[in-house]
């Protein structure tokens, strides 16, 4: 009898549990909903954004509209052959460098090809932030793209 009110008593703490954690995420969906990037599943990567996707990111503190290029970069679009007597720099990152935040002339590899242009440098900079990438993630990306010529 004891342990059948035991047994009683913790299924009602797992389903108190299981619902209470089912109307935290009801409710965060609904209040704090999170931007949809259309991101699809790789095989090496885990995710990567869908080519040409658009979306606005949208908080209390700002709204940015967002893009990424036909390579699913949230960069402008580049060639895949290297302009001649141009430096090319790849910055390769997470959240910091894909900068939803912001409009995509302010995100840093936009502000460091400038500065560098400023200063007489001809270079080219290729944003490769992408949010939630770790350094894995960033390696296996760097490694995908420099020995692939149809991506960038």
């Amino acid at each position: 009898m004891k342990s059948k009110k035991l047994l009683v008593n913790l299924l009602l703490l797992l389903g108190t549990f299981l619902f209470s954690l089912l109307l935290l995420e009801v409710g965060l969906r609904l209040f704090f909903p999170q931007p949809m990037t259309r991101a699809r599943v790789d095989r090496d990567l885990g995710w990567v954004h869908v080519p040409k996707a658009q979306f606005t990111y949208t908080r209390q503190e700002f709204s940015t509209n967002v893009s990424y290029n036909s390579f699913g970069f949230r960069d402008y679009e580049h060639s895949l052959q290297k302009p001649p007597g141009v430096f090319c720099i790849a910055v390769l990152g997470d959240s910091y460098m894909e900068g939803l935040q912001v409009p995509l002339d302010s995100v840093f590899s936009k502000v460091l090809e400038r500065t560098l242009g400023d200063r007489g440098y001809d270079c080219e900079t290729l944003n490769f932030g992408v949010s939630g990438y770790g350094p894995d993630q960033e390696l296996v990306l760097l490694k995908k793209t420099s020995s692939s010529s149809t991506s960038i």
